[in-house]
Parts: C-alpha cells; structure tokens; sequence
C-alpha cells in the first residue's frame, strides 16, 4: 500500500510542479510540506535517503522557477520590499554581525548552514503568495496534497514518534516527528478555514473535515504536545474572528464543527498509545526544563553586564552553556541579540499582526480574502506558538515565510481597494457632473 501511495504522491507531485509555472501558489504549498514530503519519500524509497538534500533543493528550484517565469510574463510586474522584509532583513543582519563579538567560535557555521533554508523559504518563499488567488491556490494545494502525503504515512512504519527509516548501527533511524506534526498543524488549518467556501457543497465539506481530522491525527501521532496545544489556540482565536467578521450568525455552525474536530484530534491521545506524554508529570518535567533552560540564559546575560543587555551575549551563544538552543525563541533573542535584536523580533511580529488585521477588518476587502489572511494569521500564531517550545531564531524559517507572505498579500490587497475605492469615487463623480449638467 505504501508503494502505491509513493506512486500517488510522484505523480501528484509532477502535476503540481508543471501547475507550479504559471501558479505560484502552488510552489509556495510545496514549500511549507518541503519537510514531511521528504519523510515520506525516504521512507518509500531508500533514493531519497542516499541523496538526502534533493527533496529541499528541488522545492527551492521550483519556487525560483516559477517566480522567475511569473516575472518574465507580465503576471508578477516586480518585486517590493515591505516595511516587515526591512525588519527581517535588520534583525538577521544584527544577527550575523551578533557573531563578531559572540562567545560561541562555532557562530559561523551555524549561520552559513542556516543560510540556503533562509534564502528559500524567507526570500524566495512569500514573494509567491503575489496575490489573493495565489493564496487560495496555496491553501488548497495544501490540503489535498498534504492531504495525500499524510493518507500514505498511515501505512508506514513507526518508531517511537516519527516515520522509521532504517537501521545503522543496529538502532533504529527515525525521521523528525515535530516537522511532520508542524505540517499537520498546517494542512488541519488550511482544511478549517477552507471550510467556509464549501458551504453548498456537502461532500467537498466532508472531505475538508476529514483532512482536518487527519492532520490532527499525525499531530497526535507523532507525540508533538506543542503542535496540538498551538493549532488548537491559533484556530480558536482567528477562527472565531474571521467568523464573526466575514459571515452572518447563522453560519455559527461551522465553528461547531470546527470544534467537534478539535474534540476527535484530542480524543485521538488515547488510541496512539502515547497518554503518558500528557501525563502532568511528564507535562512538568519537559516545561521545567525548558524553562528552566531560559532562565538560565537569562541569568547568564544579567550577570554580563549592561553593554551584553543592549548588544546580546552574540548569535548562537547558548551553546556555549547548553550545547543547544533553549528552545524558547524569544528569550533566545533575548539573550543572543540583546534588546535591540529583541526589539526588531517583537516589532516584526506586531507589524506582520497589525498589517493582516487591517486587512481583515475592513470593509472593502471581499471575503474570500478574508478568509485566507485569517487562515496565514492563525498558521502564523501557529508558527509563533512553536517558537515557545522548539528550535531557533535562525531555525523559524516558516514563522518568517507565513509573516511575509502576509506582508506581502495584505501590501496587494490595499492597493486593490484603494484602486476600487478610487474608481468608485470617479465614477461617483462623473455621474453627479452629468446630472448637474442636464438640471
């Protein structure tokens, strides 16, 4: 069953890489499931295992390719830095220069390897949700295909948590369990909010459901307590909102439904057989030491000194004292960039949030859009909930891509209205000069 699923899942892949040409979209959906596809792919085929790095640098190809060819046809007139790039860009070059006077010597290398992710997914990556429609395509794409890759994980092979992808050294060689419950986080969203168009159509808004349902299973599969915790807070906020801004009372319904799904997704802790991870124990154990992990950074920057509060103790210097990261992105920054590198992470955050708020408050803008800006802000609080338990500021590559896709959407969408807006106003005019004339 699973070689069938590979075949399914090629040949899906092929199509949406030919479809990726003339839709960005599409590239940008290929991108977000980058990490659980390449899972999938190892685990089906040992190719994908021997060439480790095909998975990551074709997704980066297509994204280039179809940027590239949506520019040299007209559908992509150029390219516009937001005021939300010009943070990014700040923090992460206050980052790397960070590195000059930081007390891990390994900084370098860290930030080179950082680098091609960075450049696909943070540079490359939001530039293809151009426009609305490519924001659909992406969601959609996301779904369905998503959807498939994680249909074919239910016939493969465990470990512990993750997909298990062979034996070396007589121990068994897992894949990352976090990644493919970040990219159920991102299918189970998508599958939500999509909803709200298939209204009139049963079917379709019994598939979504179950797409839904199935990405909250591989959360809950692979033990990743964060993912669930955080796309269930990220929906409940900008579900709600979106709700209430964009349809009548009468469609209270689906978040009825929506929640009967996050009910089945918790529901699903006690059939995979990993209920002692939410053992309050266990629940303690882990938050104790990762915040306890903080704490100490923290306490290592105050024992530096004022010029270590403003300028950071320098990029990647928890591993000076942990050997890894906190796992706790803001203290991280914190600590590593100092409250100058604090101040561009939080006032890149606040903007991207202010920006999809405009957007999703106003009156003129249509609600299909909508309804995609509040899908991107609920996957990006998803992203930022995740910054509170795992990885690194250099290691959030999807927390800056959702961000700027954002930026990015909401830059096109008031240009949008204002043109309508202006073009009314014209024609409003034009019509009261013709009646003034024939008084």
């Amino acid at each position: 069953m699973v070689q069938i699923f590979f075949i399914l899942v090629l040949a899906s892949l092929a199509y949406l890489v030919f479809r990726a040409r003339n839709n960005t979209g599409i590239a940008l959906a290929l991108i977000w499931s980058t990490y659980t596809l390449e899972q999938f792919l190892q685990f089906s085929h040992r190719i994908f295992i021997a060439y480790g790095s095909l998975v990551n640098i074709a997704t980066v190809l297509i994204v280039l390719g179809s940027l590239v060819y949506s520019l040299s046809v007209g559908r992509m007139k150029n390219i516009v830095l937001t005021r939300s790039h010009y943070l990014w860009m700040a923090l992460f070059g206050w980052t790397a220069l960070s590195a000059t006077w930081g007390i891990y010597r390994g900084a370098d290398d860290i930030l080179i390897q950082a680098i091609p992710y960075l450049g696909g997914f943070v540079l490359l990556g939001p530039f293809c949700a151009q426009n609305d429609k490519q924001v659909s395509k992406a969601i959609m794409a996301t779904i369905f295909f998503g959807g498939l890759v994680m249909t074919g994980m239910l016939f493969c092979s465990f470990g512990n948590r993750a997909l298990s992808l062979g034996f070396a050294g007589g121990k068994e060689i897992e894949g990352n369990p976090l990644a493919v419950a970040t990219y159920g986080g991102y299918v189970t969203t998508c599958a939500l909010f999509s909803i709200f168009h298939s209204r009139g159509n049963v079917m379709l808004l019994a598939l979504k459901l179950a797409i839904a349902m199935l990405g909250l299973y591989m959360i809950v599969r692979t033990g990743s307590r964060g993912q669930l915790v955080a796309v269930v807070v990220a929906c409940a906020i900008w579900l709600p909102i979106t709700s209430g801004i964009s349809f009548k009372l009468s469609n209270v319904f689906l978040l009825l439904l929506a929640v009967g799904v996050f009910i089945a997704g918790v529901s699903f802790v006690g059939e995979v057989g990993l209920t002692r991870r939410w053992e309050a124990e266990s629940l303690a154990r882990d938050s104790d030491s990762r915040f306890g992990a903080a704490w100490f950074m923290i306490d290592k920057l105050m024992d530096a000194g004022p010029g270590s509060w403003l300028f950071g103790l320098g990029s990647s210097a928890s591993y000076k004292y942990l050997n890894t990261y906190p796992h706790f992105v803001p203290v991280e920054v914190l600590v590593e960039e100092g409250i100058v590198g604090f101040g561009l992470f939080t006032a890149f955050l606040l903007m991207v949030t202010r920006d999809g708020w405009k957007v999703l408050s106003s009156k003129e803008t249509p609600m299909h859009t909508r309804i995609n800006i509040g899908c991107l802000l609920s996957l990006f609080t998803f992203q930022f909930g995740l910054c509170l338990k795992q990885g690194s500021l250099i290691g959030s590559p999807l927390l800056f891509c959702v961000g700027l896709c954002i930026a990015i959407s909401v830059r096109r969408i008031l240009a949008d209205n204002k043109r309508k807006y202006l073009g009314a106003g014209r024609r409003f005019a034009v019509a009261a000069n013709f009646q003034q004339a024939y008084r």
